[in-house]
């Protein structure tokens, strides 16, 4: 019982920091009766309940339980003469929850993988299924104000959204990946083959993609419940493709300058590394630090390329 009154005092108006550095408080605690003979798995226990004064809940319960674990170590619960682990978290559906959020952790790489299996069969290359791979990053930055915009957390249906944003997204890329590579065994360069692409796929890569949006927003509008989902496949919808119309041309041209210039290896590696800077550098620095990346990137790799020419020569 002592244990249980320490632990809701320690929580009661207890201030929570975010890593966006935004903080929410716990603004109510509670201990269940102790008259009230409570039992999970066989062995009686007392419930310390909590509540916050913010709907992120997957946030909140994560940083309170962590500031109970720093809080009340082993060594202090023992203190109290009880076994180390006598604590113990129950978080209801958030529960459930987490746990579909581990699920879909796990899921990820795996549909990436297979998506990148079945690309490189499709182009016969190792390199291009990573160039088609930049709409998904592309989509973070209109996802993400999306969600902040709508005051939306990062809940399931928002994660359930975005793994049907991926394959939304990849056509467009994949349109116009798949008709500059045509018009290149015709002879077209690089350029000219990058320009009739877009020209050529313009309409039906906004047709389409105006059309989910449009179609969603209804829902969006109507249905709280489905409100995560629709709005991380618009905002996510709309930055995708407006950013493959404009930004993604030039990442083909380089991709096909390192291929032609210098070796397929060194395309891999630099489209390998940009992509991994895209989700390393979140949404904001995906549209700054990313792009600046891959073009010093792109200079490193020329100028070793050329060096090792003039050695092979010499």
């Amino acid at each position: 019982m002592k244990l249980a009154k320490d632990l809701n005092q320690f929580l009661l108006n207890k201030e929570l920091t975010r890593t966006s550095g935004t903080t929410a408080k716990i603004t109510s605690t509670s201990i269940s009766d102790p008259g009230t003979y409570t039992r999970a798995d066989g062995k009686l226990y007392l419930e310390v309940m909590a509540n916050f004064n913010a709907d992120d809940t997957t946030t909140l319960v994560n940083l309170a339980k962590s500031a109970v674990q720093k809080e009340f170590t082993a060594q202090k619960v023992e203190s109290y003469g009880l076994n180390k682990d006598v604590l113990t978290y129950d978080f209801g559906q958030e529960n459930d929850n987490q746990n579909s959020f581990k699920s879909l952790a796990l899921a990820f790489p795996v549909l990436l993988l297979a998506i990148f299996i079945l690309l490189a069969v499709q182009f016969r290359s190792l390199a291009q299924p990573l160039l088609i791979f930049m709409a998904i990053p592309f989509s973070f930055f209109g996802l993400t104000l999306g969600l902040y915009l709508t005051k939306n957390p990062f809940s399931f249906f928002a994660m359930l959204g975005f793994f049907a944003l991926i394959g939304l997204s990849l056509k467009n890329t994949i349109l116009l990946t798949d008709y500059a590579n045509q018009l290149r065994r015709q002879g077209y360069t690089a350029v000219d083959a990058a320009v009739e692409a877009l020209g050529e796929r313009f309409r039906p890569l906004i047709a389409t993609s105006l059309t989910a949006v449009v179609s969603l927003i209804p829902l969006a509008l109507t249905s709280p419940f489905w409100e995560g989902l629709t709005v991380v496949l618009i905002g996510g919808l709309l930055s995708s493709t407006f950013l493959v119309i404009f930004i993604f041309p030039y990442y083909y041209l380089g991709a096909e300058y390192m291929r032609v210039h210098i070796s397929r290896k060194a395309c891999l590696i630099w489209l390998a590394v940009t992509i991994a800077a895209f989700f390393g550098f979140g949404a904001l620095g995906a549209t700054v630090a990313a792009p600046l990346l891959s073009v010093a990137l792109i200079v490193v790799l020329t100028i070793l390329g050329k060096r090792r020419k003039r050695k092979a020569r010499a």
